[in-house]
């Protein structure tokens, strides 16, 4: 059994993170955990504008990567995206999907399920390789 070892956290550190910030007890706590008591650093997380999140261009390839997306866009390729059974495999594998089908893309994906083994498998791509021209691992 894994036993949690929480970092020990300032009430005052919490305290101000909440009253300064505007910042619910619970997030102030997280925070002050995880030693985010810096301003900057607390607006960084505390901000909701999307223009302060990191550029998806600094992902090694990513150019080559939406470059591909753009070019089964335009010769209407059906898609599939491969994603896995943990809580961001499946929320990437939503968001990807979605966001493709947007474009117009003939999109379906796969996950496994049941005793399927993590990961991609050979029988994982021999079940949809047939299907489809562009397959994205998540």
């Amino acid at each position: 059994m894994i036993k949690w070892q929480k970092n020990l956290v300032s009430a005052q550190a919490v305290k101000t993170i909440n009253e300064k910030y505007k910042i619910d007890l619970l997030k102030s706590t997280i925070l002050a955990r995880r030693n985010i008591l810096k301003s900057d650093e607390i607006k960084y997380f505390a901000e909701k504008d999307i223009s302060f999140l990191h550029s998806p261009f600094e992902f090694e390839d990513m150019e080559i990567f939406c470059d591909r997306i753009l070019e089964a866009v335009e010769n209407k390729e059906k898609v599939c995206v491969f994603g896995d059974r943990d809580v961001d495999g499946i929320t990437s594998t939503t968001l990807l999907v979605e966001e493709l089908r947007r474009l117009g893309l003939e999109t379906v994906y796969s996950l496994p399920q049941g005793d399927d083994p993590y990961g991609l498998t050979i029988a994982g791509l021999d079940k949809i390789k047939k299907k489809i021209s562009l397959l994205q691992l998540l």
